[in-house]
């Protein structure tokens, strides 16, 4: 599967990242609804935003791209432990972004595990019975 379409949000356009433009890439920095962007999405792109929570749900693949990892540690104090929580490949570089976006059908799978742990661990009231389980509270009903 190739990627045919790519966004770019705000903060990979602040970086001023060399990415050409094109009718395949498209500055999502103004849409209204993150969760459109979600959803049209073949695989996410993300830093340190928690947004990741929100994204794992999709099932599709997760690239972090933290050039500053270190820097980011040493300034700021992380809620919960950030590489646990962060089931993808944790990328410092323009061209090694590129070639994981390029190549994501053939490296995804190696993440399976990981990213199981994490939805367990991490959302594991999210497994489509939310509704029941409110019914079951709310209501008495089984």
């Amino acid at each position: 599967r190739a990627v045919n379409d790519g966004a770019i949000g705000k903060n990979l356009l602040e970086e001023n990242l060399n990415f050409e433009t094109s009718s395949q890439i498209k500055d999502v920095t103004q849409w209204d609804d993150v969760n459109d962007l979600i959803i049209a999405s073949d695989l996410g792109v993300f830093d340190y935003s928690s947004i990741r929570f929100d994204y794992a749900q999709t099932g599709k693949p997760m690239i972090f791209f933290v050039p500053d990892l270190e820097k980011y540690k040493e300034a700021r104090e992380f809620l919960i432990p950030y590489e646990p929580t962060a089931p993808g490949p944790k990328i410092e570089t323009e061209e090694e972004l590129i070639k994981k976006i390029k190549t994501f059908d053939s490296w995804f799978s190696e993440f399976s595990n990981v990213y199981k742990d994490f939805l367990h661990k991490y959302t594991p009231g999210e497994d489509g019975q939310a509704s029941k389980r409110v019914n079951k509270i709310v209501f008495g009903i089984n």
